[in-house]
């Protein structure tokens, strides 16, 4: 674009005197100005695509920005951006809303409060925390699973311990004997249950009287969880001997985590009392239950 530049000083004539030929404004003079003027204006008038260096547009009623490049959205955007646009359609941040938004967008480090997600396809994340999920197929658990025990349901087995014994011991003690029949188990809560089995074969070899079997938890200076003189099983010879099998189930209340041992006892009325006189296996399973 050019400026117009004036050519001939016309206001100067008016000082010459009279009869002066350059007083005379001549038409070649005229011509010059007139094309000048054409030039510049023809040159500034219809500009496709022009530059515009710092320009101070002040307000334009209208304006198309498609291509428009370094516009600062703190300061230089005003309004409410449409959804559409990529938005949330809302003027404060505690009123908007992504609901209705039917595009595609790519969301990478950004934390939503409490999202409702409506049949998402979450592909294989790399962590995921389902607290509060529900209705998960158990045909989707692959691979091995843990369950913590504290969100089992009253009444579940939390843990199994076994053992046997079949050394003989024999006793003519009236008080309660350690057999060596023992098996320890450490709760994984203070409120669980402990169930405990035990068979163990007696064999009293005094005519009339009773071999006596119960099982304490500790050692037989600790708990005796059975009757006091009577434990849970007996056996009593009307002959001169008798071998049978022994039985106790109870349901243990120790309140700790630590670990605790059960054992079986026996003691006689009179004479000896043996058990696993004959190497026969005797048993203790220990069984958390959850409470």
């Amino acid at each position: 674009m050019s400026n117009y530049t004036k050519s001939t000083n016309f206001a100067s004539k008016d000082s010459l005197p009279p009869g002066n030929a350059s007083k005379i404004v001549k038409g070649t003079e005229i011509n010059t100005e007139f094309d000048n003027i054409a030039t510049a204006v023809a040159t500034k008038a219809d500009s496709t695509s022009p530059t515009l260096v710092t320009p101070a547009l002040g307000t334009p009623s209208s304006g198309v920005m498609t291509n428009v490049t370094g516009l600062p959205l703190t300061t230089g955007v005003t309004g409410t951006l449409p959804i559409a646009n990529g938005g949330t359609g809302a003027t404060t941040l505690a009123g908007a809303s992504i609901a209705t938004y039917t595009g595609t967008e790519t969301l990478t480090n950004k934390t939503l409060t409490s999202p409702v997600l409506t049949t998402p396809a979450l592909g294989t994340p790399s962590a995921l925390v389902l607290t509060n999920a529900t209705g998960l197929p158990a045909a989707q658990l692959t691979g091995t699973q843990t369950i913590p025990k504290s969100t089992l349901p009253t009444g579940s087995v939390l843990q199994v311990v076994n053992a046997t014994y079949n050394t003989s011991f024999t006793t003519t003690s009236t008080s309660f004997q350690a057999t060596g029949l023992t098996a320890s188990i450490t709760p994984s809560s203070s409120s669980s249950k402990i169930l405990i089995l035990v068979t163990q074969e007696l064999y009293q070899n005094t005519n009339a009287n009773s071999g006596i079997l119960t099982i304490y938890r500790g050692s037989t200076s600790g708990t005796n969880l059975g009757n006091s003189s009577f434990g849970f099983a007996s056996n009593y010879t009307f002959a001169t001997s008798i071998a049978s099998g022994a039985s106790a189930i109870y349901l243990d209340s120790p309140s700790t985590t630590s670990s605790t041992t059960y054992i079986t006892a026996i003691r006689t009325e009179g004479g000896s009392v043996i058990t696993c006189a004959n190497a026969q296996v005797a048993t203790i399973t220990l069984m958390e239950i959850a409470a």
